[in-house]
């Protein structure tokens, strides 16, 4: 059997599963806030951020959070996704978006081994501009974990000080929200 190298998401034998109940997860999510349920749902087991249209990559087996906004989409017109993820989805300081969709990305990458204070400095000064000029009518966030300090697969050396800082922030807001785990 040939092995892939730098393969980072084996085959399973229960990926039919798996992939269910992560994209099953924040579907609901995204119909609670469609029929009012709720403002605020998380699925903690979603944020698998980096798998493609027809490829798994980065640890990530289904992107549940297009799917989530795809089905947001039904109701919310201007839908704010945030990624705290260490490996965020994509993009550099540049890469603002292309198409019909220029202007509407930003990307803030941070030095290695950054800290709470460098993530609180620039979320609280990016996000209530974002939120100006933007307007979102819902709002989505991916809370990747292994921004962590001693996450083996991260970089970053924050505290749950940090999430509970920018989480603070985008409850504030008053929008219908999902929250997704991510970490991968």
């Amino acid at each position: 059997m040939h092995k892939m190298r730098g393969y980072d998401c084996p085959p399973l034998s229960n990926i039919y599963d798996l992939v269910s109940v992560i994209a099953g997860g924040s579907i609901t999510a995204a119909k609670c806030l469609l029929l009012g349920i709720s403002d605020v749902v998380i699925n903690w087991c979603g944020g698998w951020h980096h798998a493609k249209r027809f490829q798994a990559q980065g640890f990530c087996y289904v992107n549940d959070i297009v799917l989530a906004i795809e089905k947001l989409r039904l109701k919310f017109n201007r839908i704010l996704y945030i990624d705290l993820d260490v490996h965020h989805g994509s993009g550099g300081i540049d890469d603002i978006g292309t198409m019909s969709g220029y202007g509407y990305k930003c990307n803030f990458p941070l030095h290695a081994f950054y800290t709470d204070k460098t993530l609180d400095f620039a979320f609280g000064k990016v996000f209530p501009l974002i939120c100006s000029s933007f307007r979102p009518d819902a709002i989505v966030m991916q809370c990747g974990a292994d921004a962590l300090a001693y996450d083996p697969h991260g970089g970053a050396s924050l505290t749950e000080n940090s999430y509970k800082s920018c989480l603070t922030k985008v409850l504030e807001e008053q929008k219908p929200t999902i929250l997704l785990g991510g970490g991968k």
